[in-house]
C-alpha cells in the first residue's frame, strides 16, 4: 500500500503526466539547487518584486490574501512549469516559496498541498529571513490556517500527505502539535479512535495545544456509544433483554431519573446500557439483571 505521500505524488503525477520524479528530503537534504533561468523568469521575478511590495502596503489582512488569490492566477504557469523542472534556482526557490505562503494565505490549500509537498521533497530552504526551516514554516503556516478556520476535515488526505513527508523532518514540538491537532480534528467523524490518538499526541507535544476540551468530548462520546444495533435481529435481541426505561430503573433503585443516567454515563461497565435514538432523543433502556446486581453490590441499605 502506498504512503499518503507517495499516493498523493501519483495524484499529482496523473494531473502532469510529464513532471519527473523527485527526490525526497532526506535524499536531497537542504542543498543548493540550480536550473537556468530564461528571460522569462527574469520578467516574473521583476513583477513578482512588485507584487510583494504592493502587497506590503495593504494595511488588512483580509485583504491582503484576497489580493493574494486574485495574484496567484498570473503566476500560475510559471509554477507549473516550476514543479516540471528537475531542479530550480535558488532564487526561483524563494519565489516559489512565497507563492506557497501566498496560496496559504488565500485558502487556495489544495494547491498549497502540492506546493509544499514539492519544496519539502527537493529539499528547498526558507527565504532569508525565515527563523524556522522550511518544513517548519510549510507545516505551521497549513496547520495554522486549517486549525483557525475549522476546515481540517475537507483536507484530511492532504494532512496526512503532508505528515508522511514531513515524518523524519526535525521539527519544534509546538509546530508538530499543530499538526497533530489538524491531522487529528480532521478525522472526528471518519475515524475517532485515530482522532484520540492524534489529539493526544498534540497535547504531549504541547501541553498548550488546545485539544482538551475534543478529548473530554470524545471521552464521553465513547462512553454513549453502546447504542442499539442497527441490525434488526441484533436489535430484537437487545430489545428483549433491555427492558427497562430510564424511569423504571430509577424506581428499582430508588434514585431519580437523572441520577441513574448520570451514573450509566459516568459508569457504563457497571450499568450497562443500550441507547435507542428517537429523532433528537436518546432513550435508555437497562438489563433488570444489570439493575439488580448494581443495587445489591453499590447501594447500602440501612
Amino acid at each position: 500500500m502506498l504512503s499518503p505521500a507517495a499516493a498523493h505524488r501519483e495524484n499529482i503525477a496523473r494531473s502532469r503526466p510529464e513532471r519527473k520524479a523527485k527526490p525526497n528530503a532526506s535524499e536531497a537534504g537542504f542543498v543548493e539547487v540550480s536550473h537556468a533561468e530564461t528571460a522569462r523568469d527574469r520578467a516574473y521575478f521583476a513583477q513578482f518584486k512588485t507584487d510583494k511590495y504592493q502587497l506590503s502596503l495593504i494595511r488588512s489582512r483580509s485583504q491582503s490574501n484576497l489580493k493574494k488569490c486574485s495574484l496567484i492566477a498570473n503566476y500560475q504557469e510559471w509554477i507549473d512549469e516550476a514543479m516540471l523542472a528537475d531542479m530550480i534556482s535558488n532564487k526561483q526557490a524563494e519565489m516559489f516559496v512565497w507563492l506557497t505562503i501566498w496560496c496559504i494565505d488565500a485558502r487556495l490549500y489544495k494547491q498549497a498541498f502540492d506546493m509544499a509537498i514539492f519544496a519539502i521533497e527537493q529539499g528547498i530552504k526558507s527565504p532569508e529571513g525565515f527563523e524556522r526551516t522550511l518544513p517548519e514554516v510549510m507545516a505551521e503556516q497549513i496547520a495554522d490556517g486549517l486549525n483557525q478556520r475549522g476546515e481540517q476535515a475537507a483536507y484530511g488526505n492532504d494532512l496526512e500527505a503532508l505528515a508522511d513527508v514531513l515524518a523524519d523532518c526535525d521539527l519544534i514540538d509546538p509546530i508538530r502539535a499543530k499538526l497533530c491537532k489538524a491531522r487529528g480534528l480532521a478525522l472526528l467523524e471518519s475515524d475517532p479512535d485515530k482522532a484520540r490518538e492524534l489529539l493526544e499526541q498534540a497535547l504531549q507535544f504541547n501541553p498548550r495545544a488546545g485539544t482538551k476540551k475534543v478529548l473530554k468530548t470524545l471521552a464521553n462520546d465513547q462512553r454513549e456509544t453502546v447504542l442499539v444495533s442497527a441490525d434488526p435481529d441484533q436489535r430484537t435481541q437487545e430489545m428483549e433483554a433491555y427492558t427497562l426505561s430510564g424511569r423504571q430503573a430509577a424506581r428499582e433503585l430508588g434514585i431519580t431519573v437523572p441520577t441513574v443516567l448520570k451514573w450509566a454515563k459516568a459508569q457504563p461497565d457497571k450499568l450497562p446500557h443500550i441507547i435507542v435514538p428517537t429523532g433528537k432523543r436518546k432513550l435508555y433502556r437497562f438489563n433488570p439483571d444489570d439493575i439488580e446486581a448494581f443495587k445489591k453490590t453499590h447501594l447500602v441499605r440501612t
